[in-house]
């Protein structure tokens, strides 16, 4: 008798077990595709500069993540020290921006990161078939420091803003994001147009002078706001 209940007890876990096996998967499987995310937001127009996203939460859709856009996770200022998102499902992405290019191929913009601290952006271009042609890192941050940040300009441009610390050692984001430190560097600026052949054309590069700073400041300002770190562009 012992051992028939035994066995029945076994069976009810195997089952439960199974039910809750069976349960996650379709959770998983329920993740959108990120064709099927590009649907859920609305078209935008093709100048864009925010810090934080424009509507919100609302104007998000999450999505699963795509082998074909990868992206790092940084772990310092300096962005030498990377993991992936993929590592975790709570750096899952969201697309928050689609723009429609001359040619149907449209502009999308993935954020990974979700509610923790970390965030890393990644625009990309796909075409009306569903093929992904280019991709580029365009904004990192962290706890809302600013590393890395991006604006899109009409006429198909688009403006990357970095910045630079010296020395190019590893900055740990602990040492420098919980109490305000000076720290010194300049702005990197990258300019590129989005060509006909779906592809991100770098079309020229500048930098500011180097100064010191509290690196709060990077908490406080955009990176596209140079005189705010009390930096000029160099001629």
């Amino acid at each position: 008798m012992k051992e028939l209940d035994m066995k029945r007890l076994f069976l009810c876990i195997s089952l439960l077990l199974l039910v809750g096996m069976t349960s996650n998967s379709r959770l998983y499987a329920q993740e959108p595709t990120l064709e099927e995310s590009l649907n859920y937001i609305s078209f935008s127009e093709m100048s864009y500069r925010n810090r934080f996203f424009p509507g919100g939460q609302k104007s998000m859709a999450s999505t699963d993540f795509d082998s074909r856009l990868p992206a790092k996770m940084y772990d310092d200022l300096t962005c030498k020290m990377h993991g992936w998102a993929t590592e975790s499902k709570d750096l899952m992405p969201s697309v928050y921006l689609k723009i429609a290019l001359p040619d149907k191929s449209i502009l999308g913009a993935l954020t990974f990161g979700g509610a923790t601290a970390y965030r890393t952006d990644l625009l990309f271009i796909r075409d009306r078939k569903g093929v992904i042609h280019s991709s580029l890192e365009c904004c990192v941050m962290f706890l809302g420091f600013a590393i890395k940040q991006y604006e899109l300009r009409e006429m198909e441009e688009l403006v990357v803003y970095q910045m630079i610390f010296e020395p190019d050692k590893v900055m740990p984001y602990e040492d420098y994001c919980v109490e305000p430190v000076p720290v010194t560097g300049h702005i990197h600026k990258t300019t590129y147009f989005i060509a006909p052949t779906k592809q991100f054309v770098k079309m020229k590069e500048e930098d500011t002078d180097t100064k010191s700073f509290s690196s709060f400041l990077l908490q406080e300002h955009d990176l596209w706001d140079e005189k705010a770190f009390g930096m000029t562009y160099k001629k």
